[in-house]
């Protein structure tokens, strides 16, 4: 664990203008000068997490375009497409913010991943909502809650980002010593997205449960058809 948060803190911990004698100043998707050997590695790492995000981002582009938009011939109201459309998004910036930002920004702008993760998550768990019509109970009164959640925690995920943005511009010596990124505000980033989980599983709850009933009455006929 404390390897793992070596880590942690060498890749959010912004940095002057010079690292050691190595520029931070550089695009790390083309240079590993702003790491110390000690975490050379995770730069190799992540160039291999970048590689995939642009195959996952073409991936993503031929599903939405090709066969949503081309075989399908799918209207833009569609939530598969809206959802389709912010992983692609999410992806993107994902490709920014690690392999095109300076590394002293980046810890300014982390809250912007876990916007698009919380959006990612809300839109599959509201798209479910909406289609599982007669096998959640509530229905109504749920996606009414989850709209309110999100306008919620959206504004709450900007003024988080605000607040770590104001706490490394203030207190530089603090964010030097490596301990922004177990910083209550810098943790608080990951339980916007984490909030949509019980949800989600509450809803598979309820749908799992209403199919399992169905079909056991369904057998319950049969057998009772049987018997006739």
């Amino acid at each position: 664990m404390g390897r793992i948060h070596e880590i942690t803190s060498a890749l959010v911990q912004p940095q002057d203008t010079t690292y050691g004698n190595r520029s931070a100043n550089v695009i790390p998707l083309f240079s590993c000068q702003q790491y110390d050997a000690a975490h050379v590695d995770f730069c190799y790492a992540e160039k291999s997490l970048l590689a995939l995000d642009v195959v996952g981002g073409v991936l993503l582009v031929h599903q939405i375009w090709w066969v949503y938009v081309k075989a399908y011939r799918m209207s833009f109201k569609d939530m598969r497409l809206w959802i389709f459309s912010l992983c692609l998004v999410s992806q993107a910036y994902t490709f920014v913010h690690y392999g095109l930002i300076y590394k002293i920004y980046r810890a300014k702008l982390f809250f912007l991943n876990e916007l698009f993760r919380f959006l990612v998550l809300f839109y599959i768990c509201y798209y479910y909502i909406d289609k599982a019509s007669g096998l959640v109970s509530n229905r109504k009164f749920i996606m009414r809650l989850m709209r309110i959640w999100a306008v919620i925690s959206v504004f709450f995920v900007f003024f988080n980002g605000y607040v770590i943005f104001l706490h490394i511009q203030e207190n530089n010596a603090d964010v030097q010593s490596r301990n922004l990124c177990t910083s209550i505000w810098f943790e608080m980033n990951r339980l916007f997205s984490l909030s949509i989980t019980p949800i989600f599983w509450y809803i598979y709850w309820q749908i799992r449960s209403k199919i399992v009933s169905i079909q056991r009455e369904t057998e319950l006929d049969k057998k009772i058809y049987q018997s006739q």
